[in-house]
């Protein structure tokens, strides 16, 4: 009974339970806490070396599965241990001592523990699946099969979202972030040029309960009749009419049974199965991101007033997938202090 006039009222319509995309959400919040504890091995002009370890402890929320592009402050609400490094040194200074040129290296990991979110999923090779209409058990086929209005019971459905959305354990695992730099110093003026590389695994999904089988996906014609291969798309090829040749074949050809759409008797042949889901289209795919960047700056700290200014510039790309977008930064920084 429900008539949407365009895209954005279809992804909010009420009958959704999950996955709706409502526009720009916000959320504030407490991020994570990270407790470190570090040691400095060396702390010595020209060269330094630190390492530490520590925990994430989760503060912020996770997942829901309401909205699409649901804000998350923090790291999903995971526990996590991380350990690091940093190491410096001084690889040439000039003979009157006012330049020099140092590196520096800092490397990052963390591992975060599983936690229990809700997400939605696919069926596997039918990207966006999640959003077809289903029957969430043969009681609702049958009942759409009994209903006198054609319209209602070509349409009288569950939207997929609400069965392809479930509790689900994640792991999200380990993440390191490596940043290397060379730093040139002159007198008050300061520029750096560096290299940044953010890797992370794909995260791991399992369902928290097993699949309860009932769910089979609706033929478009409905009144009861289902379509095992139905896809997103609504390509006509896979809503035709398939019929099961007699075998042997004999001239001219006869038709055989039908086959698509699966009527209602046939109804538990259509059922979707565990092992028809996707698991991995629940899960944030594994990322590889490369950073260059170059500052230039000016400190003047021997002042009443210390202060400092810097601007910069970055590019962030990947070559393994889209979930990293190429990006251009630039920004400028100034301090005071009084």
């Amino acid at each position: 009974d429900v008539v949407v006039a365009n895209m954005t009222e279809a992804f909010q319509q009420p009958g959704w339970n999950f996955g709706k995309i409502a526009g720009a959400m916000k959320k504030t919040g407490l991020g994570d806490i990270e407790a470190k504890v570090g040691y400095e091995w060396l702390q010595y002009e020209p060269a330094h070396t630190e390492t530490y370890i520590g925990l994430v402890i989760p503060t912020g929320n996770k997942n829901k599965a309401e909205h699409v592009f649901e804000p998350i402050v923090g790291r999903g609400k995971n526990w996590g241990f991380m350990f690091g490094s940093a190491l410096g040194l001084e690889i040439w200074t000039s003979e009157d001592g006012n330049k020099n040129i140092r590196y520096e290296l800092v490397s990052h990991t963390e591992f975060l523990f599983q936690n229990t979110q809700r997400r939605s999923f696919d069926l596997k090779h039918r990207p966006w699946s999640r959003y077809l209409p289903v029957y969430a058990n043969m009681d609702e086929a049958q009942a759409a099969s009994l209903l006198t209005s054609a319209l209602h019971a070509q349409n009288a459905s569950t939207p997929g979202i609400n069965v392809f959305t479930q509790e689900v354990k994640v792991t999200p695992g380990i993440a390191t972030d490596v940043n290397t730099a060379f730093i040139f110093t002159w007198k008050k003026f300061q520029a750096e040029a560096g290299y940044n590389f953010f890797a992370k695994r794909s995260e791991k999904v399992e369902l928290d309960c097993p699949w309860k089988v009932g769910p089979a996906l609706k033929h478009f014609v409905g009144n009861g009749n289902t379509n095992p291969i139905r896809t997103i798309d609504g390509n006509t090829f896979y809503e035709q009419i398939v019929t099961n040749l007699p075998t042997p074949i004999v001239l001219p050809p006869t038709p055989g049974a039908v086959i698509i759409p699966v009527k209602l008797v046939d109804y538990e042949t259509s059922l979707i199965q565990e092992v028809d889901i996707d698991l991995n289209s629940a899960a944030t795919p594994a990322l590889l991101a490369n950073t260059l960047y170059a500052t230039v700056g000016f400190h003047a700290y021997d002042r009443e007033y210390p202060l400092f200014g810097n601007i910069g510039a970055s590019y962030t790309f990947s070559k393994n997938n889209n979930a990293v977008p190429r990006r251009w930064i630039l920004w400028l920084k100034m301090g005071l202090s009084y």
